[in-house]
């Protein structure tokens, strides 16, 4: 018997909802990040946000967030057509890993199908690249994006299950196409998922970043300061310390020029003077060199 899929909650509240409850996490849309394997979401950002979490309070869903979410109750009926045998349950909570607390899920449903029970992960896609549309009966690495590979990989690590449903629209504007990306739990890869989650949460632990590698990462660590107005009064004091600065140079300069000239004056002598009045001295020190002293 077939359950009907209760209607989801697909406004914008549900995607910030999402966004606040990855707050000191890592979740499925993050672990990619910790391989560098994200091409939307840097090493650097996911360990500022697990750093900083009220980093995330900033963040807000973008369009293309708030339409994949407007669209996933009319996908999962969709999927629930294709397989009517399928017994099929939405999860409105977010699922944390039993051994790692700080590995977190928050996917689409589950669904019995097949004797199997199995994750169900929606996505509405607006391109096809780099998408195989054509997978076989158990889609690899190479049928999708790495990050999804990776999100899908991370369900099936919080939930010990073997077996997640990627149920994808396809929609170019014109046309639009459903197809089932069945991934088989892969313990090797989860391996790696893994450590790289945990050696991130090491890292944020002993505030010690990652290693940028490349130009965007930098920035991201070492951001452009933001620009501010300055008031009259400090204007005002900027000025004064800029004309000191150029009067402390014209001295030094003029130093400079006594200096030489008094050292010209003196020549081999040891002493320098006008009238009774001692103007400078030449002396060795230890090593021959000569130090003149202006007095």
């Amino acid at each position: 018997m077939k359950l009907r899929l209760k209607h989801l909650n697909n406004s914008k509240s549900k995607q910030d909802d999402f966004i606040k409850q990855r707050k000191g996490n890592i979740g499925g849309s993050a672990i990619a990040a910790a391989l560098r394997m994200h091409p939307y979401y840097l090493i650097q950002d996911l360990y500022l946000d697990l750093l900083n979490p009220s980093r995330l309070d900033e963040k807000t869903s973008n369009w293309r967030m708030q339409k994949g979410s407007a669209l996933e109750s009319t996908v999962l009926n969709k999927y629930i057509e294709e397989f009517p045998d399928a017994q099929v349950f939405t999860c409105d909570h977010q699922v944390t890993h039993p051994v790692y607390p700080k590995f977190t899920a928050n996917f689409d449903g589950f669904s019995y199908r097949d004797g199997e029970k199995r994750v169900i992960e929606i996505k509405y896609i607006s391109y096809d690249r780099p998408w195989n549309k054509e997978p076989g009966q158990f889609a690899t690495r190479s049928d999708i994006p790495d990050y999804i590979w990776c999100q899908c990989q991370h369900y099936l690590d919080c939930t010990g299950l073997n077996f997640c449903d990627l149920y994808v629209m396809f929609d170019d504007g014109f046309n639009a196409e459903a197809v089932l990306y069945q991934i088989k739990r892969d313990d090797s890869f989860i391996c790696r998922l893994r450590i790289a989650g945990l050696k991130m949460l090491k890292m944020v632990a002993e505030k010690t970043p990652p290693e940028p590698m490349t130009e965007d990462e930098v920035k991201a660590l070492f951001p452009k300061p933001r620009e501010k107005s300055i008031s009259n009064s400090c204007e005002s004091t900027l000025t004064l310390v800029h004309e000191f600065k150029k009067q402390r140079e014209k001295f030094e300069a003029f130093k400079k020029q006594v200096r030489d000239r008094l050292a010209s004056e003196i020549q081999d002598s040891e002493l320098l003077q006008f009238g009774d009045t001692v103007l400078a001295t030449r002396k060795l020190n230890k090593n021959g060199t000569a130090v003149l002293r202006i007095k």
